[in-house]
């Protein structure tokens, strides 16, 4: 599973919190809540981090995690070779077949597996040239620069309190 293990203070801190019962018994619903919320936070911090680190919209990265579950059925954090295949046509179902091996070729050099973080970071470059296109197709429809567009998307992540 991904990094999802808690530090002892963390752990110290969630068994303050348990809703144990008369027996000093902790029941699985109780367990299933005091977890979720830590795990959440890591998995966001997480998806805050990559965002930061390869320069990504925090909402392409939400869509990439969720077509990265997707494949991640077993849960483990990460995906063979094949369910990259699988990955990659449903980020962009119009991917040639040579996006497609150029990335899986790419990815031979991360392991028989891929992570999120890497999924991530072969998609970096595809992603850029997306955003780019859009930053192009908006200042083209509104008459000015694609630089402006760029100076406005940063003012709006300012505002912009979900991510």
């Amino acid at each position: 599973m991904m990094d999802n293990q808690l530090s002892k203070r963390e752990t110290n801190d969630l068994v303050s919190k348990a809703n144990f019962d008369k027996n000093g018994q902790l029941d699985l619903q109780n367990f299933v809540e005091l977890m979720n919320e830590p795990l959440k936070s890591k998995n966001k911090d997480m998806l805050k981090d990559i965002s930061k680190e390869h320069g990504m919209n925090p909402d392409t990265v939400n869509e990439l995690k969720k077509i990265f579950n997707e494949q991640d059925k077993n849960g483990s954090g990460e995906i063979t070779k094949k369910l990259l295949i699988a990955a990659l046509k449903n980020f962009d179902p119009q991917m040639s077949n040579k996006d497609v091996k150029d990335l899986i070729k790419k990815s031979d050099k991360l392991g028989a597996n891929v992570s999120f973080p890497n999924f991530c970071a072969l998609l970096n470059d595809k992603i850029q040239k997306k955003e780019e296109e859009m930053y192009e197709d908006l200042a083209e429809l509104n008459n000015i620069s694609t630089e402006k567009i760029k100076d406005l998307k940063k003012a709006y992540n300012k505002f912009d309190k979900e991510n």
